[in-house]
């Protein structure tokens, strides 16, 4: 095992921007919540968690706003409050794409929700189903998950709350089917999870000690199995994770961030996985970065790049390049805005990169290269 430390002086990032990067903002009306990795997005809409009022909501954003002249009477033509019916504060969000349709999947405090794309049927619940002691009983985590190995698409839900518990949830339209795992033997909370579609059975969970349990899904679907464990750094809970995928099936990278501001990334070797060699040969450490000065608040993975977000204001674009050396490939400061959440969106001409910001109603959008 072996790691490189990269160094980054945070005062020369506004001159590695270039000159074609550029921020612009547009008024939403509604301040996203104070939660990591509150911004998710569908092919039509953004959407976030707004808890500051009486009742929790999702804000739905139309995306043909991104395209309109920022004018406040065109604002409300595009953002919609969903759900105005729950009384229990949400936590995560996420746009699952499972089959080609897209559902609303929510974690809150009492429960497990998932609901239809424009908010109005409620589908699925898992409700609170032991009995809470010393902490409130919510769900932390969301995450698409690849259940039938045969197809090239996501197809069912996987989930975990706050005492350990992991959930893998699957169907469709009103028939849906909930069924518990793993649990932690530590009763740990989930602070992240994430799965991809070329690394099949496999569920990675990071814990609020920092540590990452590597799940294998067993044939009958019904449990799981710990079949490697990446220890902690320095007891720091794991607050973002994602997957970057190689050209082979013989490994793949998992980008995990804490909450010092760094971030790591192990290549994961597939056949070791699968086979009895020991723990120690599943995954190594290639390397950790000082990304932001303080937390990261979220993260996500494009191709071969992951996106960074700080409590420091900064938003970092990395690429992992092919000899496995991590190169900064642009930074954008948002000045006295706070990004909570960060979303990709797409387009013929580029890619925008979005971001949600805490305690004011902007969306931050930055035009960037595409990545290749």
């Amino acid at each position: 095992m072996y790691d490189r430390i990269i160094k980054i002086n945070f005062k020369l990032m506004e001159q590695i921007k270039k000159p074609n990067n550029f921020i612009s903002y547009i008024n939403t009306d509604c301040s996203p919540s104070h939660l990591f990795n509150n911004l998710s997005m569908s092919n039509r809409s953004l959407m976030y968690i707004h808890n500051s009022e009486s009742q929790p909501r999702i804000i739905a954003i139309d995306k043909r706003l991104l395209n309109e002249t920022n004018s406040d009477e065109k604002i409300s033509q595009y953002v919609d409050k969903l759900n105005n019916n729950e009384i229990n504060e949400m936590l995560v969000l996420k746009c699952v794409l499972l089959l080609d349709t897209y559902y609303i999947a929510v974690g809150l405090y009492g429960g497990f929700k998932i609901w239809s794309f424009d908010g109005n049927r409620l589908l699925f619940n898992i409700p609170c189903k032991i009995k809470v002691t010393d902490k409130p009983y919510a769900f932390t985590v969301i995450s698409e998950y690849k259940y039938n190995l045969k197809i090239k698409q996501f197809d069912s839900i996987i989930c975990g709350d706050n005492y350990g518990q992991i959930f893998l949830v699957t169907g469709s339209g009103l028939n849906w089917r909930g069924r518990n795992i793993h649990t932690n033997d530590g009763g740990l909370c989930p602070t992240a999870i994430t799965s991809g579609l070329n690394t099949p059975n496999y569920i990675f969970v990071g814990f609020e000690t920092g540590e990452v349990s590597i799940l294998k899904l067993k044939s009958d679907g019904a449990s799981s199995e710990v079949v490697c464990m990446i220890p902690s750094p320095a007891n720091l809970p794991c607050l973002g994770m994602g997957i970057i995928e190689t050209t082979t099936d013989d490994n793949f990278y998992l980008i995990n961030s804490y909450l010092n501001g760094e971030v790591r990334i192990y290549k994961i070797a597939q056949l070791s996985l699968q086979s009895n060699s020991s723990p120690s040969e599943s995954f190594s450490l290639i390397s950790k970065l000082g990304t932001h000065l303080r937390m990261i608040n979220c993260m996500l993975t494009y191709k071969n790049y992951f996106i960074t977000a700080g409590d420091d204001c900064f938003i970092n674009i990395w690429r992992l390049n092919k000899d496995e050396n991590i190169s900064l490939h642009s930074s954008h400061e948002l000045k006295d805005k706070l990004p909570v959440g960060i979303a990709l969106n797409i387009k013929e001409d580029g890619i925008e990169l979005i971001s949600s910001t805490y305690d004011n109603t902007h969306l931050a959008l930055i035009q960037i290269d595409n990545l290749n």
